[in-house]
């Protein structure tokens, strides 16, 4: 029987090296752990800015969101 690995796949290096590519040719990316997007989203809905902090986002042509799956969730999220 085959254990699944518990090393590294490479996904956020992987991610990293397409984004670096990609502001090289002038493209503008974002690269963030999901829980600091979290955290900035649960901030900004709070302060009744989230709207304005959307819009911000959609100002980048690429979003790396990192270690999704290392994310707690509440009813708040």
């Amino acid at each position: 029987m085959r254990r699944a690995s518990k090393l590294p796949a490479g996904k956020t290096h992987a991610m990293c090296a397409i984004g670096y590519r990609l502001v090289q040719a002038g493209r503008s990316v974002l690269f963030i752990p999901a829980y600091r997007l979290v955290q900035d989203m649960l901030a900004a809905k709070r302060d009744l800015d989230l709207p304005r902090m959307l819009r911000k986002l959609d100002n980048f042509e690429l979003l790396v969101i990192d270690d999704l799956g290392y994310l707690p969730q509440g009813a708040e999220e």
